[in-house]
């Protein structure tokens, strides 16, 4: 039988989740009667040095990052400037879910590196009132 330490367990944790996440806390979109879950309570019960919940649109984000050329199809033509240009451009992330979730992903000038922003289109109404 192996010896299992202390140090072959994860230290940290993330967790992406639908919905807005605020000081480290989450309630479940579309699941009233989950309690709201806390980051902070997760991390001391679960003895890690850190555990964080981010929107599942910003995690989706930097998942978007990670994707080499070969896992890209470009829309449009491949002639077209802005097809190039693609790894240095504006970055946009949707898809449905509880809502419409949305992100874009926009290149931090200091380092080169994308920031995630997420929104939700699907909870907002736009349709015409009388």
């Amino acid at each position: 039988m192996k010896d299992v330490s202390e140090s072959n367990y994860p230290r940290l944790g993330v967790v992406g989740m639908a919905g807005p996440v605020c000081n480290n806390t989450v309630s479940a979109v579309n699941i009233n009667h989950w309690p709201t879950s806390d980051g902070y309570a997760i991390a001391a019960q679960s003895k890690l040095d850190s555990f964080v919940f981010i929107n599942d649109f910003t995690a989706a984000g930097y998942g978007v990052c990670t994707l080499r050329t070969q896992d890209v199809t470009h829309l449009g033509q491949s002639g077209d400037a802005n097809a190039q240009n693609g790894a240095r451009s504006v970055k946009v992330v949707i898809g449905p879910g509880t809502g419409l979730g949305q992100g874009i992903l926009v290149k931090n000038d200091a380092d080169g590196d994308y920031e995630p922003y997420p929104a939700e289109g699907g909870h907002t109404d736009f349709t015409v009132k009388d």
